[in-house]
Order: structure tokens, then sequence, then C-alpha cells
């Protein structure tokens, strides 16, 4: 890349003038505040205290140093700063022959195991489980983008007496009735017993009781227990899976806590064994002693411990994640496992991994906590057990209806069929949701806004689909006037293209697989996402200065060839992110 042979060429410079190794990845270079004076600079502060030299008279020796690298247009000094402008030709060209290719420029080959959503089969997906999965699917997809092989796995919590309470209330007061026979979707049928039974049980404490009796009938194997929890369970899947298919998330494993909760003990008692573990002096159970530095103490000055066994041998949530983990890496001989849990779960995974350090395993350092934070709405958090949650499904209706009415009241609406607007919609929809979940750092509270989220100007989803819009329809009114739009810039004329804002958005192209790579490495799909946010509006801030279609022939074939590249650019970048394009809106 050009940035890089720039990088390049000041290190070899330091070394000639001052004697300084300074190894490419410590040269930082940035966009100059005034694009006019180049197209990217390096400040020269850290040199000038390294040989104390004023780090104006660095820059000047720099420019005039630098300047025989054929990659280098320009060199000046400005202040303490380089200023440096690329060559036009390869820096149009590089940017165009980018986006064909879409290199984002391998960084290894791990086997990687995502792990996200992770409903419960009591009730439908909410909008939490859809920041989940929207993060979850686009950092998958990310570290895809840079050669890592990704396992996409999905453990659902189907059992539990939290299950057996959907259970109960069904059995107790549904007369028979089935999603068939309501014309329900699955999921949301049984979420609704799960709300009726939070209801009903407030004057009725003989369903807490059945619920805990139901449970251990349903661990003991009881078969009309069994048969129950396999009906429901099947109505859930049905549900969960056209979710799952509007939303886009799809999974390589699907691990069920049912098969599971049993794992870990034998790697407990074989840990005990072996001096990891101890019994408790309180209560006999057997117990993780935490790394006081690590984790603290109690509050009486007790060392902090994390319970695996109970007294009478039962096993406990943190006993499964042991084995599970274990499963896991075993299934699929991982290099890394990434867990995509909110913020709540800090905790439990710390002391989780510190555990599976304790028993030796050489890849427990590789184990990952995807922490995000929650997602609130205007008025507040959501509380499942209430009933009043944002249901995924109703979120994507509401999304949709929004755009829908956005689409009929727009000139490019009109002549569409009801069909035709209801698709374009609910991809707009899908846009809008996932880009305001991604834009910000995984770790930030959200609170989701629907109308801002669909806003066509602005750090919106819809934004960026509309700049690829726009882009397509110019390069179809260049076909429609019969010049050639795919051309990939001749070289006799792109070096013609010097306009500031041309040269803005072919940098911003230039730097997308850097914000891939970013991206991978912080596992922070929020850098890839503000980049592509970047990419739309240095097409916008060119598009409302220049005409590309005015002008000679040849010169119009390379705007429309750059244009072509920042149409794929978006394309790439936005796919990465789980979101489809539009070629009409």
């Amino acid at each position: 890349m050009l940035e890089q042979q720039v990088k390049e060429a000041v290190s070899s410079a330091l070394r000639d003038l001052y004697g300084l190794e300074v190894p490419e990845s410590k040269i930082d270079l940035k966009r100059p505040s005034n694009m006019a004076w180049g197209d990217v600079a390096l400040g020269c502060f850290p040199f000038a205290q390294i040989v104390a030299i004023p780090s104006n008279e660095i820059a000047r020796a720099l420019a005039r140093h630098v300047t025989r690298t054929p990659s280098i247009s320009v060199a000046e000094q400005v202040g303490p700063y380089l200023n440096v402008r690329l060559d036009s030709e390869l820096l149009f060209e590089e940017a165009i022959s980018m986006a064909r290719e879409k290199d984002a420029n391998l960084l290894g080959s791990q086997r990687i195991m995502v792990e996200y959503l992770s409903p419960n089969t009591n009730k439908p997906l909410h909008l939490g489980h859809v920041r989940n999965g929207v993060l979850g699917s686009a950092l998958a997809n990310i570290l895809e983008a840079v050669g890592h092989s990704v396992v996409r796995a999905n453990l659902v919590n189907d059992r539990g007496v939290h299950i057996c309470k959907s259970m109960v209330a069904w059995e107790r007061f549904a007369n028979g009735s089935t999603p068939e026979s309501t014309r329900a979707k699955g999921d949301h049928f049984v979420g609704d017993w799960y709300v009726k039974f939070s209801q009903e049980e407030k004057t009725d404490p003989t369903l807490e009781v059945a619920a805990t009796d139901m449970l251990r009938s349903w661990e003991a194997g009881d078969a009309k227990v069994l048969e129950l929890w396999r009906m429901m369970n099947g109505w859930v899947y049905e549900g969960f899976a056209q979710t799952y298919q509007r939303y886009n998330f799809h999974f390589a494993k699907e691990y069920h806590e049912s098969n599971l909760y049993l794992l870990g003990k034998d790697i407990i008692r074989e840990g005990v064994e072996r001096g990891v573990f101890v019994r408790n002096n309180q209560d006999d159970a057997v117990v993780f002693r935490l790394d006081e530095e690590t984790f603290g103490k109690n509050p009486d000055g007790s060392p902090k411990v994390a319970t695996l066994l109970r007294k009478d041998g039962t096993s406990v949530y943190l006993t499964q994640d042991v084995g599970t983990a274990v499963r896991k890496v075993e299934d699929f001989s991982l290099d890394r496992s990434i867990y995509v849990v909110a913020s709540e779960q800090q905790y439990h995974f710390q002391v989780l991994f510190a555990i599976l350090k304790g028993l030796g395993y050489p890849w427990a350092s590789k184990c990952y906590h995807f922490s995000y934070g929650m997602v609130e709405l205007p008025e507040g958090r959501m509380k499942s057990r209430e009933g009043n949650v944002v249901d995924a499904d109703d979120l994507a209706d509401h999304m949709t209806a929004l755009a829908t009415e956005a689409i009929r009241i727009r000139p490019s609406g009109l002549g569409l069929t009801d069909a035709q607007i209801v698709g374009r919609a609910e991809l707009i929809a899908m846009a809008a949701i996932k880009f305001y979940l991604l834009r910000v750092t995984p770790k930030t509270t959200i609170r989701f806004n629907p109308e801002k989220s669909l806003s066509f100007e602005g750090d919106t989803g819809p934004y960026c689909l509309y700049a690829y819009v726009r882009i397509r329809s110019i390069i179809e009114r260049a076909r429609q006037m019969g010049i050639q739009t795919d051309n990939g810039g001749k070289k006799d004329s792109v070096g013609k293209l010097q306009e500031i804002e041309e040269r803005v958005l072919a940098l911003n192209l230039l730097e997308l697989p850097n914000a891939i790579r970013s991206s991978a490495m912080a596992y922070d799909p929020s850098i890839l996402t503000d980049h592509i946010l970047q990419i739309a509006r240095s097409f916008n801030q060119f598009y409302a200065k220049h005409s590309v279609l005015g002008g000679d022939r040849a010169f119009v074939e390379n705007r429309l060839a750059l244009l072509n590249a920042t149409a794929e650019g978006l394309r790439w970048g936005l796919s990465l992110l789980g979101i489809n394009v539009l070629e009409a809106m």
C-alpha cells in the first residue's frame, strides 16, 4: 500500500539522517488538518525528543529526503509536521483495484469459535438478543475477512426451572391450545405462558412448587414431562428459526444446555485429586480459591472462592461451563474461544477463565469474554419478566413499517408494487437496526431510538445505503449515455483526478482493509462501522461539489471507476456488518 511505502521511506530517512531505528509500526501517519496541505501527515515530536533537534527541522530534513520515493509526489514541512502528497496516478489506481480485489491482508489463520445469541426456550428473542446477535455475527464476519476460520456457535438454554414455569402455566391455563390453533408464532406462544406464570404466581404459591417439582421430574427422566418439554421447545425452535432468518443469524454448531448440564463433574473431581480444588470447611462444597491479587477478599477478610460442586455432589452452572469449554475445544480443535455475553456476566467469565487456567489447559488464556453494554429504550431498561420486553420480531415489524412509510412518500417509491416497497423496507429496517447497534463501541450502553436509526441523514445505516444507491444510479445513467463504466481506471488519465474531495474518497477506500484489520484485532466492529460512514460521507461531499458525467470521456470514465470502487467498498464493508445493499431506494 502507498501509506506503507511512505512509512518505509520515513523509516529509512530517519536511519540515514539521525541513525534512528524506528519500526514502521511506530510511524503514525494522520490526515492533515487541512487536506490542501497533503494526503498524509507525520508529527515529528517523538523524534525530536530522542535526537534533541527541533521537530520543525526534522520535518524539513525528512521532506527533502523522502521525495526520492516514487509513491510520493510532494513532501513539505509545515511547522513540526511532514506533509506528503501521494502520487495521484498510483493513489487512484490502488484505490480502484483494492475495492475490486477486496483484500484485507490476512492476519493469520486461527480456528476461532464465536459463541453468541444464547437464547432461552421460555420466551422469544428481544432487543438485547438482537444486539448480541448483531455483534457476534459482525465479529465472525470480520474475523473471517482477515483469514481466520470461524465457527459460529449458539448455546441454547433449554432446561431449568424457568423453562418449567412456561410448561406449568401451559398445563394449568392453556386448555390444550397450540401455536397453530391460536395462529401464534411458536416462541411468542410459549413466552406468553411464561409471562402468565409470573402474573399468576403472585397470588398462587403452588405454581412455584409445581415448577420445582417438574424440574426434578425432568431430571429423573419422567416420560410425560419430557414429552411436554420436547413439544414446547419444538414450538420455540420453529419461532427462533424465523427470527434467525430475518436477522441473518446462522450457526455452524448449536449446543443445548440439556445435553451439557452434567458436563464438568468428572473434570472437577479429577481437579480435587490434583489439588486444584478443595473442600470448603464451612459447607463441605468443592471450591476453587480465587487469586487475591485479581479478585480481592471478602468483606470479613477471608479469601474468595467459587463453588464447583455442592455438598451433595450436584453441579452448579459454573461446573457446566467448565465442561462446555472443554467440549468446544475437543469438538473443533480451537485456537481461540470468544464468548459474546453482556457485561453483567463479566465476573462470571473472569472466574471461569481462572478455573480453566488453574486446571492447566494450555488454551485457557485464549478464551475471551466479548463484553457488551445493555440496550435501553428511551423510557428505560427492559424487564422481560413483566412482559414489556421489546420483542425482536415486533422491533423488525415496527422498523419495517416506518421504512415503508418513508419509501411511500419519496419520489423513488412511485410506481412500486406493495411487495417491492415492503421488500425494500425490510432491508432498510435491518440496516437501520444493525448499524445503530454497531456504530458505538461494544461496551457502551445504548439507548435505541427507532426513528433516529432510520434517518437518511446522519450516522445511520440508511444514510450509507443511500450513498450506495446514489452511486449505482449515476453509473446507470452513464450506461444509458453509452459511457464506459467499468474500465478500472485508465493510466493515461487517472492522474487527472486531482480534486481534494476525490483524493479524500480514494484515501478512505485505501484505508478500508486497515479498518477491517483493526476491527478484527480489537474485537470491535464499531471501528469498521465508523469507517464505512466515512466513505459514505466522503462520497456525498464529493458529489455535492463535482459533476461526475461532465467533461471529456476519459476523465468521466475514471471518475466513474472511482465511484464503482466506492460502491464496491461500501458493499463489502456493509456485508461484513451483516447488512445487504439495495440497488434502488
